[in-house]
Formats: structure tokens, C-alpha cells, sequence
């Protein structure tokens, strides 16, 4: 019966058929910042370098716990994605979940919600954070709204457990993203504007003070946070393009489709004022607040990067949740009007059909435009293993002279665009016993290793290309 119950449950719905929309990019695989980890990851040794590793500011920012992550995939499945997908998809379908219970909460509506599910869910989506690079944002975003939910639990029961849950949240949020750094400020917000609570001076004390430790220690270990010459200038160069990032890249993007979002974000902000009365628009201020603040922090928080990964899919993807919250809040008031119950009963019979129909359709199609990505994907993994079993069959056939090669730069394509020397990629992708029997030089290249590759490409067709890429052929002779 316990199973029959969660079959039903609305929510595990939402997140099942979600879960078979995404089930392509498991397929996906490790790009850009991904590899610089390795690269750091395969130069450590030892204790101490290990926690230095960890305490390295990555991109600029202090994410230790983010590292940990990276280290954990590394030394459990080595650069195959498949970790380190469950664990992205486990934190993002766990922000999914508790979204859902947050707006039920603040909509006083089960089903804005669900609502909130679907947009976040199924349209907004997973592939927000892998469009550009695995996104460190979707750790830090269910420690986030777990603070919000513990909040709302602490303001109906009192206990100090939820009030401690708060704190460490605060505190864990910016080990996993530098976005996490605003939590402080996000839950002083929320108390005052989302909760009916008193005593809220009393409620953000202990959160306050966890956040002036823990952002003194992001801005001790960061290096990317922008000096900023002409505060007032910046600001406002912010403020515009903040703007049009929200309205060029954010809005139409609340579903799969562009008209659909479009009409939808209209047609809601009518009822918004049809139903004026009924809102709650304090807790709108907070998530304008949190869909521009975002904005701004990756402005002036990621320095030299601020101004180009403003428009980035994946730093979209916090504002993206105010957005579907905004419409989910309006929702809300709607469906608990009299007129609106008696309309959505009359035509229930109708619109359940129609709805799963919907949500057939959607499915299918976002399956495809992902298979179509997915196959468009490069594989790190394939590549590790062709140029590990080239080497290793190389040396089983010619003895145990080691492999003399020019250390020339080359990029991956779409997985790692920057120009980087060969032995970057060999420090991660070969065995420790493989690589020492590579020797990196300036002018000198073994042209028996390359005949081989070139022999066996239908073997090693990935490296045999990166190898042509690198134009270690071009002069070769045979």
C-alpha cells in the first residue's frame, strides 16, 4: 500500500518523469573546468598535497567541498562521468523537491507546487548546469532552500535543531559554490519577508554571525572578487545588463519553449493583477531580489569572468527558480479563489488528459533534442582508454624503450577549447607506471609509436585524431 501511495504522490511523479527526460545525459561527458580539476587532481601527492588540493582556490574561488567531490569521482571511476552524474542529479533532484515544499508552503497550494516542480523540473531543468560545464551551482543550491525549509520548520515548532540547521547551512553553502556566499543575506531576507514570525531579530542573530565567519573566510582564500574603481558606474553597467540578461536569456527560457514561456509569463502577470489582493508581495520582493542579486554577484563576484558569464546558461539557473516562484506564487492565489476551484472541477475530467498528453509529448521531445546533444558530446572517458591501451599495447609488442614525444599543444574540441601542451592531458588520462615510459621533449617524437597509432586508428580512433589534430603527422616519415 506504501508503494501504491508513492506511486500517486503528485511529487514523485513530477520527479520520475523528469528523471526520464534527463536519462541521456547520463551519456555526457566531463568538459572545461572538469579537466583542470584532474590536472590538479593527478599532481597531488600525499597528505599535504592533498589538502592543498582542496584548499586551492578553484576559478578563483575557495570550494573545498566541491573538490572533494571532484577527488572522490576521480579516485572511484577515474574520468568516467557516471558518480559524478548521480551525485549532480541526486543534489538536483533533492533542490527540485524541497522547491516544491517550499512553495506549497509560502502559496498556502499543493498544487503550485507541483507547478514549481514542473518548471524546475521539466523545463528550466537539468541541462541548465551542463550547458556550458558541470556547474558547482547545483550542490550549493539544496543547501540553500534546505535553509529556507529549516526556517519555515524552526518558525512552527520552535526547536533549536531547525534553528542549527540554518547556521550550517550558511556556513556549507560557500564550501560548495562561491554563490553560496549570499546564503546569509538570503535568509535574513526570507525571515523578514516570507515569515510571519515576531521574534525574527532573535531568529537571524546566530545566522548572521556564521556568515560574517564564513565570508571572511571566502574573502581571505578568494582571489576573484573585482576591485572596484568606480562603484557607481559599475553598478549601474550592472544593473543594465543584469536586465538583459533576465530578459534575453532567463525569461524565455521558464519552459522548453520560447512562446510557451512567453504567453505564460504575460498571462500570469495579468493575474498578478487581477488577483493583487490575494498576494503575498513581500515574498515576491524576496525572489526579485534573489533573481537580481544573483545576477550581480556574478558580476562583480567572478572578477575577469563576471561581465562574459553573466549571460552563461548555468548562472542562469538561480534565477530561473525566482522566476518559476513568482509564477507558482500567482498560481497559488489563483486556485484558491472560489470561481477558479469551480472551474478547474467542472473541467477536471478534461484537463487531466489533456495534461498527461502534454507531458507525454514534452518527454519525448526533449529526449530527442537531448540524444541529439549527447551524440555531439565528446568522450574524455573514450579518449582515457585509447591512449592508455595504445601505450600499453605499444610496450607490449616493442620492448621497454620508453616513447619519446613533442610535447605540442592542442585543444579538445568542444571538451576543452584552451590550448593546452599534450602531457597537461596525459598527467590525468595515462596510468602512473604509463606515465613514465612517456617521455615529453621540445623537437624530439618517436616515429615507430606513431606508425603504430596510425596503423591501428580504427582502434584508437579518438586518439589517433588528437594526435592529427596536434599535427604530429604532418612531418612524419614512414
Amino acid at each position: 500500500m506504501k508503494v501504491l501511495f508513492i506511486l500517486k504522490n503528485p511529487y514523485f511523479l513530477v520527479l520520475f518523469f523528469s528523471f526520464l527526460i534527463i536519462i541521456p545525459i547520463l551519456e555526457w561527458s566531463y568538459s572545461l573546468d572538469d579537466i583542470d580539476n584532474f590536472y590538479f587532481i593527478s599532481r597531488a601527492d600525499g597528505i599535504k598535497d592533498f589538502f592543498g588540493y582542496l584548499m586551492r582556490p578553484g576559478d578563483g574561488h575557495f570550494i573545498p567541498l566541491f573538490s572533494l567531490i571532484y577527488l572522490v569521482c576521480f579516485k572511484l571511476s577515474w574520468v568516467n562521468p557516471f558518480i559524478y552524474h548521480v551525485l549532480s542529479i541526486a543534489a538536483f533532484f533533492l533542490s527540485g523537491w524541497i522547491f516544491m515544499k517550499l512553495i506549497e508552503h509560502l502559496a498556502r497550494s499543493k498544487a503550485a507546487g507541483i507547478l514549481a516542480g514542473i518548471f524546475v523540473l521539466w523545463s528550466m531543468g537539468y541541462t541548465r548546469c551542463l550547458e556550458t560545464v558541470f556547474s558547482h551551482s547545483t550542490f550549493c543550491l539544496p543547501v540553500i532552500l534546505f535553509a529556507f525549509y529549516s526556517l519555515i520548520k524552526y518558525q512552527q515548532t520552535k526547536k533549536s535543531l531547525w534553528h542549527f540547521f540554518v547556521m550550517a547551512c550558511v556556513f556549507v553553502a560557500p564550501l560548495f559554490s562561491a554563490m553560496g556566499i549570499l546564503t546569509g543575506g538570503w535568509v535574513i531576507f526570507f525571515t523578514i519577508l516570507c515569515l510571519e514570525d515576531k521574534s525574527w531579530k532573535r531568529t537571524i542573530i546566530g545566522p548572521s554571525v556564521v556568515w560574517v565567519l564564513s565570508a571572511v573566510l571566502f574573502l581571505v582564500e578568494t582571489k576573484a572578487i573585482s576591485v572596484i574603481s568606480n562603484p557607481l558606474e559599475n553598478l549601474l553597467g550592472a544593473v543594465l545588463l543584469t536586465g538583459k540578461a533576465i530578459w534575453v536569456y532567463t525569461l524565455p527560457r521558464l519552459t522548453s519553449y520560447h512562446d510557451l514561456s512567453w504567453f505564460l509569463i504575460v498571462f500570469f502577470f495579468l493575474m498578478a493583477f487581477v488577483q493583487r489582493k490575494k498576494i503575498n508581495f513581500k515574498i515576491v520582493v524576496f525572489f526579485v531580489l534573489w533573481i537580481v542579486g544573483n545576477f550581480l554577484f556574478v558580476y562583480f563576484g567572478r572578477g575577469k569572468w563576471g561581465l562574459r558569464l553573466l549571460y552563461s546558461p548555468r548562472y542562469a539557473f538561480y534565477p530561473s527558480f525566482g522566476i518559476a516562484a513568482i509564477v507558482c506564487l500567482i498560481f497559488g492565489s489563483i486556485v484558491q479563489s472560489q470561481e477558479w476551484l469551480s472551474f478547474f472541477n467542472r473541467k477536471k475530467k478534461i484537463l487531466i488528459p489533456v495534461l498527461v498528453l502534454f507531458a507525454g509529448v514534452h518527454i519525448f521531445y526533449q529526449h530527442q533534442a537531448l540524444l541529439k546533444q549527447t551524440k555531439e558530446k565528446q568522450s574524455l572517458y573514450d579518449l582515457g582508454l585509447q591512449m592508455e591501451s595504445a601505450v600499453d599495447d605499444y610496450f607490449q609488442k616493442d620492448g621497454k624503450r620508453p616513447i619519446f614525444l613533442e610535447d605540442k599543444e592542442i585543444r579538445l574540441r568542444k571538451l576543452y577549447p584552451v590550448m593546452q601542451p599534450m602531457s597537461y592531458y596525459a598527467s590525468f588520462l595515462l596510468r602512473g607506471d604509463l606515465r613514465e615510459k612517456v617521455l615529453w621533449t621540445r623537437d624530439k617524437t618517436e616515429q615507430n609509436f606513431l606508425q603504430y597509432v596510425k596503423m591501428k586508428q580504427s582502434q584508437y580512433p579518438q586518439f589517433f585524431e588528437l594526435l592529427q589534430d596536434a599535427q604530429y603527422f604532418k612531418n612524419a616519415e614512414y
